[in-house]
């Protein structure tokens, strides 16, 4: 369970927090 969740917040969380940080800057 822990690596399904590992691949869903790499899939999701990662690409947001790239975008919040670009909107940042």
């Amino acid at each position: 369970m822990d690596r399904v969740m590992a691949a869903h917040i790499n899939g999701s969380l990662v690409p947001l927090l790239k975008e919040a940080g670009a909107l940042w800057l």
